[in-house]
């Protein structure tokens, strides 16, 4: 097989592997589509512990927090930093022979959501985060084309005051949070948001439920009418687009094949 039948295959190779990826993304929002319709969104002071369920309101904090990239002020902040990594040492530096690997993710703050009925405490985790990036940033070597490792991008997820959220978990009781919060220091929070919650802690008549670790599965800056046709959207149209790309790029990597590959295998 000759180099210009070897490049021919790339593309469809790609396209291949990129519909399957799309594919799989789909099916992905499907299954969370799923669970609008098995979990049921409770007002939040008719919420059980040890229930799953969505929760939806309006985000407030005592703790306002400055986000790392975009100096935003906001309730939560999940950064995302990814360092670039050589793929093969032995050929020429270029654009191409690189990729983004983690380095690290910090996460700070936290949040109560509100609606008419009570409040509850959201600790999201990085994974939980179903937000758009709010920011990024880039070293600036990487706009003056040079590429070794201490090269970085980052990224930001926010959540705002006033901001609506609505949150998939299976919320417990404030005592379980701050027993979680003594075991886990330094958790990341605001101290006046830790004041609020000890103050709360010692008032008997306050039950606030609390979704953090992993016990908060999904948080997102919509309310929850609004996420659930979202999700909709989006995972009716990756799946098809998926579908697609990877139909076609099937059909062009036969073809492919069979030019490149001579009788008797076609």
């Amino acid at each position: 097989m000759s180099f210009l039948e070897r490049q021919s295959l790339v593309i469809p190779l790609l396209g291949l592997v990129g519909g399957i990826v799309l594919l799989v993304y789909g099916l992905f929002r499907h299954r969370l589509m799923n669970r609008f319709k098995t979990v049921p969104c409770l007002p939040i002071g008719a919420v059980k512990s040890d229930t799953p369920l969505f929760i939806t309101g309006q985000a407030h904090s005592p703790g306002i927090i400055n986000s790392p990239i975009s100096k935003t002020p906001c309730v939560f902040y999940a950064e995302k930093i990814e360092r670039m990594v050589r793929n093969d040492l032995s050929q020429p530096v270029s654009s191409y022979d690189f990729h983004w690997e983690l380095d690290s993710i910090d996460a700070c703050g936290g949040f109560f959501v509100r609606d008419n009925s009570g409040t509850a405490l959201v600790v999201p985790t990085p994974k939980s985060l179903d937000i758009a990036v709010n920011a990024s940033a880039s070293d600036d070597a990487l706009f003056a084309g040079k590429y070794d490792r201490n090269i970085t991008r980052r990224s930001e997820q926010i959540v705002q005051e006033g901001s609506n959220v609505t949150v998939l978990g299976t919320p417990c009781s404030l005592n379980e949070f701050m027993e979680y919060m003594h075991r886990n220091d330094p958790l990341e929070m605001p101290s006046d948001l830790v004041k609020e919650l000890v103050s709360l802690k010692s008032n008997p008549d306050a039950a606030i439920p609390c979704f953090f670790a992993d016990r908060v599965e999904k948080v997102a800056c919509l309310s929850y009418s609004d996420y659930a046709a979202a999700t909709a959207s989006a995972a009716s149209s990756l799946t098809l687009t998926g579908a697609l790309i990877t139909l076609v790029s099937a059909a062009f990597l036969f073809l492919a094949l069979r030019n490149a590959v001579p009788p008797p295998w076609f």
